[in-house]
């Protein structure tokens, strides 16, 4: 089971940074202190630093540590998961070109799964026509639901 935060969303993990990034972000925007991911001396930085740290899983808590500010922490986790490696990209092109409706999955669950997919795909560099893409997944997660 995923650690929440105390914002409603999965705590940072091995598959989720497309979908954390901007929910962090958004956080750290609302409480005022989104620019001391930008600057190396921002006023702010300790305790974005601090919320970014409640904000991901243990495991990740020894890559981050020993950053000297927030930006040094956002730069450190875009790194480490803006993985644009061909193999990680290919991949996820396969999970989203053979990505199946579940049998008891609605369709906005369905539809979840395919956006968290594209994230992930943007993510690590690569470029996704959300047009083309979500049309022919829709198409294909009706055909699912009907057979």
């Amino acid at each position: 089971m995923a650690d929440v935060t105390k914002f409603g969303f999965n705590k940072l993990g091995d598959n989720n940074y497309g979908t954390w990034r901007p929910r962090m972000k958004g956080v750290l925007q609302a409480k005022g202190y989104e620019s001391a991911l930008t600057g190396e001396a921002d006023p702010n930085s300790s305790k974005a630093m601090g919320l970014i740290m409640m904000c991901v899983q243990d495991h990740l808590l020894l890559t981050i540590e020993k950053c000297a500010n927030a930006k040094q922490v956002w730069t450190a986790l875009e790194h480490l998961y803006r993985q644009s490696s061909t193999a990680n990209v290919l991949k996820l092109k396969r999970d989203l070109s053979t990505l199946d409706k579940r049998p008891k999955e609605t369709v906005s669950q369905y539809v979840a799964r395919a956006r968290e997919i594209g994230d992930q795909l943007k993510a690590a560099g690569s470029k996704v026509d959300d047009d083309a893409t979500w049309h022919w997944q829709s198409w294909r997660g009706c055909q699912t639901s009907m057979t």
